[in-house]
This record gives structure tokens, sequence and C-alpha cells, in this order.
């Protein structure tokens, strides 16, 4: 039945996908927009949002809340109807649509070991993959598989091959050494839950959070980049590249002496602190339908 259901959503999803392919990124992003921020606001996944806005910023009222969730809707929409320019227009069109902003630390990025890149789904994250490449064209995306199979396979080739996608789980662990070993950017979007993660605070409350990123930064000594998109308006972005950190330096005063298991503790609240600030500087452009916290929080 699930796969009945699964093909018949890529039926409807792959002529819109076509359809603003055709159209350009402008109209294909405002179409996007009006669906989202029309469509969203009846679904299921709008009352989780409702919930997550509750449990991190729980003095909102209610015309802040909505004005964030339609803000939301609206980057959502665009993001989605986006997804078919971004890997595959040209370099001088995407450059002419992103402004990097960047710090003094960037110049000591080495080509000598691989980066682990930390992201969340800020804006369109995928704008903030393809603005890395100048820094290192060997990049390495860790994703979790889409439900859908088919609609899985549509997103992946929708990155027109400019970047290697390894899938979490057991199966990708192999690939990832293999990334680290290349001296690739080894790239997390690390805003999720994982239930096979680490409990550690997020808005103040315990949310299970992959430990992946840091623990292949201990095991390997490699530096943390942290990146994020912005959208500044239509198809226009910013995106945030901060770093790269050693880890010692982006926990001062880190303990040498601690165990690996209290470091990857006190180095994962450390990124889930990062993301909560991105989270709280623009609130309406952050991916608040996925269910972060504990199920018990969403009865």
């Amino acid at each position: 039945m699930k796969q009945i259901r699964y093909f018949l959503e890529y039926i409807i999803a792959y002529p819109f996908f076509i359809f603003v392919r055709i159209i350009g990124i402008d109209s294909a992003s405002a179409i996007g927009s009006f669906l989202a921020k029309s469509i969203g606001p009846l679904t299921s996944a709008h009352k989780i949002a409702q919930k997550n806005l509750n449990i991190a910023f729980p003095k909102l009222s209610k015309n802040e809340q909505a004005k964030i969730l339609i803000g939301m809707w609206d980057n959502l929409g665009r993001t989605i109807a986006e997804m078919p320019h971004i890997h595959t227009m040209s370099d001088k069109a995407f450059e002419s649509r992103v402004t990097r902003v960047t710090n003094s630390k960037i110049k000591n990025l080495s080509s000598k070991k691989a980066t682990i890149c930390v992201s969340g789904h800020f804006g369109n994250w995928e704008t903030a993959a393809r603005a890395i490449i100048p820094f290192n064209d060997k990049i390495s995306i860790i994703y979790r598989d889409a439900n859908n199979p088919f609609l899985n396979k549509e997103y992946l080739e929708m990155r027109n091959d400019r970047f290697s996608n390894i899938a979490k789980g057991h199966r990708g662990v192999r690939d990832i050494i293999l990334a680290v070993k290349n001296k690739n950017f080894v790239c997390f979007l690390a805003d999720q839950k994982l239930n096979q993660g680490i409990s550690v605070n997020f808005f103040n409350r315990p949310a299970m959070t992959a430990k992946a990123p840091v623990n292949l930064a201990l095991k390997f000594g490699l530096p943390i980049l942290l990146v994020h998109s912005i959208r500044t308006q239509g198809a226009n972005f910013k995106v945030y590249i901060d770093g790269p950190y050693e880890l010692d330096d982006l926990v001062k005063n880190l303990d040498q002496h601690q165990s690996i298991e209290d470091k990857e503790l006190v180095l994962t609240q450390k990124i889930n602190d990062i993301i909560e600030n991105w989270v709280k500087d623009n609130p309406s452009q952050w991916f608040w339908v996925h269910r972060r916290w504990d199920k018990d929080f969403y009865l």
C-alpha cells in the first residue's frame, strides 16, 4: 500500500518539477511560495510547526507566531521549487544570487586534511552546499533517505553529480571514512532528531542529536566549518561561512583529559547552541515542521 502511495506522490510531484524547471528560478520560487502559503497551513505539518514554536518561543504572541509560520511556508515552498535550478544553473548565475559572508578564519582552511561542515535546514540549504565549492570541490554530503524512494532518487539527481551523496546509517560509514581520507569536506545537516544520537539541550529541552560530526572531528583531528544559508529576497541568498574551528577553539578550555564520550557531549551541545542562535536570528527560515524533540512533546 505504501508503494502505491509513494508512486502516486511521485507522479504528482514529477510534472511539477518539470514545470518549475522550464519557467526559470524566479517564477518557480514565486509559485512555490504561493502554493506552500496556501496549502501548508491546512496540513498536519503546520500543527507540528506550531508545537515546535511553542517549545522554542513560549512567549510569542499569536500574531508573532503566525508571522513566523507564514514566513516558514514561504521559504519552504520557494526552496522546493528552486531545487531543480540550484545545482544546474551556471556558476555565473549562481554567483549573482549568492553573497558569501566569511570571517578571517577562512584563510586557515587547509587542503592537507578533511573538514567537517555543519549546517542546517535554513534558507535554501542546497545553496549552502554549493557556496562552499570554491574552498574545496570535493564535497561529501551526508543525507537521510526520503521515505518516498521515487522522490529520493529525483532529489539526488537534482544535485547534478556535484557532490558525493552518502546515506546516513551503517551502510554509509565506509564511504564517510573514505571521504575523510580523500580530504573532502564532509557535510552534515545537524539540526534534526536522530534517535541513535545523544541527548543534549536544544532550546532548553533535551533533543536527540547526531554525534557523528564531532565524533569524526575527534577521531581524525579535523576542524569544523559552520555554514548556513539565509534567504534575502526571492531566490537570492546570503551564505554564512564561519570558521574553520579546531575543536579546542570551538569550545574554549576543552578538557583534553576528558573521555571521548564526555568530549562528544560538550561539543555536540556547542553545535546545538550555535544552531539555536541561527534559529533565533532568523526564525522564519528554519524547518519548523520536523519533530525535533521527544514524541511526548507532540501529544
